[in-house]
């Protein structure tokens, strides 16, 4: 049973409300988040809104890795911490994409990652950055599925073909 007052609950919404669109400014769309972290909209808008309290451990967990939030971090905003970013955001200016990410060695791991390096319409940043979110999808699909709500793998499954 939830013990944590519905004021906790409606703070917690709204600094993850901020977060969401401090990650990317793409993000004031909830859908274009919840479908790039493979969430599920409607757990999204329950918990920025404070629709209802009864997430599971596992929930809480995928949402504060949507987040981008230490394990554990839900709990303690609940209590009356703040939040607490499991690593810092790439970009101050969140209006243009991030100007450096980590740079993926040249050596590829498949068809794909060559293909995006040798495309000559892309600038390097691109190139960097498809690498990187293509690299960060394999170790999403890579993760132990028992760690993640059946929903959740239900829908990534779905997007992907899986």
């Amino acid at each position: 049973m939830d013990t944590h007052t519905h004021k906790a609950w409606t703070r917690l919404g709204e600094l993850l409300l901020g977060r969401r669109v401090e990650l990317d400014v793409r993000y004031r769309n909830r859908r274009t988040f919840a479908a790039e972290v493979g969430l599920d909209y409607r757990v999204l808008y329950d918990i920025e809104s404070a629709r209802r309290t009864n997430f599971s451990d596992t929930t809480k967990r995928a949402i504060e890795q949507a987040y981008r939030l230490k394990a554990g971090n839900l709990d303690q905003v609940l209590q009356g911490g703040d939040l607490d970013p499991s690593e810092p955001i790439l970009n101050a200016d969140r209006s243009q994409p991030p100007a450096t990410l980590p740079e993926p060695e040249r050596v590829y791991e498949d068809d794909a990652e060559q293909h995006l390096w040798e495309t000559p319409a892309l600038s390097d940043t691109e190139r960097r950055q498809l690498i990187y979110h293509l690299q960060a999808m394999r170790r999403a699909q890579e993760a132990p599925e028992r760690n993640r709500p059946q929903a959740e793998i239900r829908e990534f499954r779905r997007r992907t073909g899986g």
